[in-house]
C-alpha cells in the first residue's frame, strides 16, 4: 500500500490526528502513522473507534452511521508484527473523503465519480501493514440516501507521491444487497465506494443556497400570514381561514427547525464532540414538524372533501377544535412513540446522488426499527396524503367547472384559474410528490423544482392567503352571490 508505521512517532492524542493532518502534505501517510499509536481520550470523536480483539477470532466493530468492518484472524496475526500477543488493537475511523486529494491526471472516468456519503472507512489492526491476504476482510457500507438504482464500486486509496493519490478497485470486489454495498478486499487501507455523479457540485452549491434562502422567506411570510389572521380575528373569518393559517404556522415550525438543524449540524457538531442531546432535540423536533406539516397538508382535502361532496351536511360542532386536535395531537404523539423505538442525531441526509446535506434528524444506526420509522412515518406518510389530497383536487376542478357550466355565463380569465390551482396545490402539499420524482434522466429539474416549490411554500401560501382575504372580502360585499359561489370562493377557486 505504500504506507510504512513509524512505531517510533510520539504518540498523540486520538482526537488531534485529524486536525493535524490536515496540514500535512499527504493527509492519508500521515494519518495512518499517527493513527496506530494515538492515544484514545475520553473526548474522542464518535467517528473513531478501537478495541483490543483476541488474534483467534474475527474482530468485528460497527460505525455510528451503520457501516460494519469485519477483520478475519489471519489478518489480525500477521499486524502483530512477530511478537507472542494474543490482542492486537483494532481502530475503525470514519473520514471525510475532502481530506484525499485526487491525483488530476487520473482517469477522466474516476474524476466523474464521487464517493459514496463523503464517507472513508479507515481500517487498521495492530502496528503492522497487512496486504496480499487469503481470507479478505469485509466492510459494508451502508447507503444512507434514499436513491434506487445506483451502481459503485468498492475502492481503497493509493497513494502517487506526498501530494496526491487516486481511488483504485484493486483487490477488492464488490456485492450490492439492495440497501448496502458489501466490500471484499485483501488488504488494510482507506476504503469507499465510487458511485456516478448525476449532479455536479455547483448545481449542488446552487440547490443549498436556494433551500437555505426559500425557508428563511418562508419563515418571515408564515409569521406574517399569522399575524394577518390574528388582526383578521376582530371579523368573521371562515373555518378554511383557519385551516390554513394552521398549516402556515406548521409551515413556519418545519422552515424553522430545517434551518436551526443545518446549522447546528453543520457548524456546532463540527466544533464540540458532545452536541448529541441538543441534536436529538433539534432532530424530534424537526422530525414533529415536518408531520405537522403532512397532517394539516391532509385536513386541507378533508375540508375540501366535507364541502364538495358533503355540501349539505357538513356542520360539526366544534369542527376547528376537533381537526386541531388531530392536526397537532397525532404528530406529536407519534413522535413520543418514534423516540421510544427510534433514534434522533446527526445524519447525513442524501438529497440526490451527489448533494447530501448534515442534519439533526432520525438516524437508522439502531437497524430495522430505525429504518422502519423513517420510512413509515416520512415517506409511506406522505405518499398516502399525496394521493388523497390528489384525488380531492381532482374532485375540485370537476365540481368547479361543472358549476360554471350549469351556472351564467361569466367571463372567466385563464390565468385566474390557473393560480386558483397553483395554491390550492400548494394547500395540498402536491408539490411535495417531486420527492419521489426527481431520479432517472430528469433528476436536475426535478431537484429543481422540488427545492424552489417547497422551500419557497411559505411564501407561496402567504400569497395565497392575501388573494383569499381580498376574494371573500369581494363576494361578502356582492349580494347576488350565490351559495356555491360562497362555497367555491372559501377555496380560492
Amino acid at each position: 500500500m505504500g504506507f510504512e508505521t513509524m512505531g517510533t512517532a510520539k504518540a498523540m492524542n486520538c482526537a488531534l490526528i485529524q486536525e493535524f493532518c490536515q496540514s500535512q502534505p499527504s493527509f492519508a501517510r500521515c494519518y495512518n502513522e499517527k493513527i496506530r499509536t494515538c492515544i484514545f481520550g475520553r473526548h474522542a470523536s464518535p467517528d473513531f473507534k478501537q478495541k483490543d480483539v483476541n488474534i483467534t477470532f474475527e474482530g468485528k466493530m460497527n460505525t455510528i452511521y451503520g457501516h460494519v468492518v469485519q477483520i478475519p484472524s489471519e489478518a489480525l496475526q500477521k499486524s502483530r508484527n512477530n511478537n507472542n500477543t494474543e490482542n492486537v488493537k483494532m481502530i475503525v475511523s470514519v473520514l471525510n473523503s475532502s481530506f484525499f486529494r485526487m491525483d488530476l491526471s487520473s482517469g477522466e472516468r474516476e474524476r466523474e465519480r464521487r464517493v459514496l456519503d463523503e464517507r472513508v472507512l479507515g481500517v487498521w489492526g495492530g502496528v503492522v501493514d497487512v496486504h496480499n491476504l487469503s481470507q479478505s476482510i469485509t466492510l459494508t457500507f451502508r447507503k444512507n440516501s434514499n436513491i434506487t438504482g445506483i451502481k459503485g464500486n468498492c475502492v481503497f486509496w493509493k497513494e502517487i507521491n506526498d501530494e496526491s493519490g487516486y481511488w483504485s478497485s484493486d483487490g477488492c470486489t464488490t456485492k450490492f444487497t439492495g440497501d448496502n454495498f458489501v466490500c471484499s478486499c485483501n488488504h488494510l487501507s482507506f476504503f469507499a465506494v465510487l458511485i456516478d455523479k448525476k449532479i455536479d457540485e455547483v448545481n449542488a452549491r446552487h440547490l443549498k443556497y436556494i433551500s437555505y434562502i426559500g425557508s428563511s422567506l418562508s419563515v418571515v411570510f408564515t409569521a406574517i400570514t399569522f399575524l394577518l389572521f390574528l388582526y383578521m380575528r376582530k371579523c368573521k373569518s371562515e373555518q378554511s381561514t383557519g385551516i390554513h393559517v394552521q398549516l402556515a404556522v406548521g409551515l413556519m415550525f418545519l422552515h424553522t427547525f430545517f434551518l436551526l438543524s443545518g446549522w447546528y449540524a453543520q457548524t456546532l457538531s463540527l466544533q464540540f464532540n458532545e452536541p448529541r442531546r441538543t441534536c436529538q432535540a433539534l432532530g424530534m423536533m424537526l422530525h414533529w414538524a415536518l408531520l405537522v406539516t403532512f397532517t394539516w397538508m391532509a385536513l386541507e382535502g378533508f375540508h375540501l372533501y366535507l364541502l364538495l361532496v358533503r355540501v349539505f351536511n357538513i356542520y360539526v360542532r366544534r369542527y376547528l377544535l376537533k381537526i386541531s386536535l388531530v392536526g397537532w395531537g397525532v404528530p406529536t404523539v407519534t413522535v413520543i412513540l418514534c423516540s421510544l423505538c427510534g433514534d434522533y442525531g446527526l445524519d447525513r441526509v442524501q438529497t440526490n446522488t451527489t448533494s447530501s446535506l448534515d442534519l439533526c434528524w432520525i438516524t437508522v444506526n439502531n437497524g430495522t426499527m430505525g429504518k422502519a420509522v423513517k420510512y413509515t412515518t416520512v415517506h409511506l406518510y406522505l405518499g398516502l396524503v399525496l394521493v388523497f389530497n390528489t384525488a380531492m383536487l381532482l374532485l375540485t376542478l370537476q365540481r368547479m367547472w361543472s358549476i360554471r357550466g350549469h351556472g351564467p355565463k361569466l367571463e372567466h380569465k385563464i390565468w385566474k384559474d390557473a393560480l386558483s390551482i397553483l395554491g390550492l396545490s400548494c394547500a395540498l402539499g402536491l408539490p411535495w410528490g417531486l420527492a419521489f420524482c426527481s431520479f432517472g434522466p430528469l433528476s436536475l429539474p426535478g431537484v429543481y423544482l422540488f427545492s424552489i416549490l417547497n422551500g419557497f411554500q411559505g411564501v407561496f401560501l402567504f400569497l395565497w392567503f392575501l388573494a383569499l382575504i381580498c376574494k371573500s372580502h369581494r363576494v361578502t360585499q356582492s349580494v347576488s352571490s350565490s351559495q356555491p359561489t360562497i362555497k367555491m370562493s372559501s377555496l380560492g377557486t
